[in-house]
């Protein structure tokens, strides 16, 4: 069969750092390769994945994030490149609205975040032309009235990640701060357990500032936090082994 992949233009893919999007359509594209389909990928010049192929932009366009123009431009080459696929499995914002008319095959999009009002909207209209809409867990399913067409859950090969004993003496948080990273309840769910936490991420750009990496650790007895360079806590304690916990952020994840 062959496949497509779109991927936004903002970061390579795989990402050089922070990138959850990226991530997962490296291991998709990777592995529709690897079962023996015909795979083309539509991403940025600088990107490495390990499959065919396009792309318009040389590089990613991560201080143009989010804007409309840079994504529109992309999608009208994409889906020129694409057009002859069986299936297009679209992760961008825009593209399965462009597809209508642009694209011979069957279209799925992947919804990465929360079903937001104007996203909601958006994919509405999306299946009403067509495309196949994709959750990525039941919860984002359910903030949705558009209609999905199914719920599949990022996965990564569990090879890749060494699994301890979870008997050291902190919860450890990676990711974003940002509220619906869920960075809040992580420390929150420490602090019931009584349970030190450390929380290692980025930063919002602020000012056009580039992201910092911070970590926060918060101590068993008390509500106070302090600020530390995030590589070099967490170089510190790459010995120990943080205690193993779950819990949902908002939008889905």
């Amino acid at each position: 069969m062959r496949i497509a992949l779109i991927a936004p233009p903002w970061l390579p893919v795989p990402p050089p750092g922070y990138g959850g999007i990226e991530v997962v359509i490296d291991r998709l594209a990777a592995g529709f390769d690897a079962a023996g389909h015909d795979v083309l990928l539509f991403t940025t010049g600088d990107s490495s994945c390990p499959v065919p192929k396009a792309f318009v932009r040389s590089r990613a366009a991560r201080e143009q994030l989010g804007q409309s123009f840079v994504e529109l431009h992309h999608l009208i080459h994409a889906y020129e490149a694409v057009r002859d696929f069986d299936i297009v499995h679209d992760h961008t914002i825009t593209g399965p609205i462009y597809a209508e008319g642009h694209c011979d095959g069957r279209v799925v999009a992947t919804n990465h975040g929360p079903f937001t009002e104007e996203l909601d909207d958006i994919y509405s209209r999306a299946t009403a032309a067509g495309v196949s809409v994709i959750a990525i867990s039941q919860h984002q399913a359910s903030q949705a009235t558009t209609r999905v067409a199914a719920v599949i859950h990022h996965g990564l090969p569990p090879g890749e990640f060494r699994v301890a004993q979870g008997d050291g003496d902190y919860f450890l948080f990676l990711g974003r701060f940002s509220p619906d990273k869920g960075a809040r309840e992580a420390a929150l769910a420490a602090a019931e357990a009584g349970v030190r936490a450390l929380l290692a991420a980025r930063m919002s750009e602020r000012n056009g500032s580039p992201r910092t990496a911070w970590c926060v650790t918060t101590s068993r007895s008390s509500n106070a936090c302090s600020p530390a360079d995030a590589s070099g806590a967490l170089r510190a304690r790459r010995t120990s082994r943080p205690v193993p916990a779950a819990w949902p952020a908002g939008g889905g994840r």
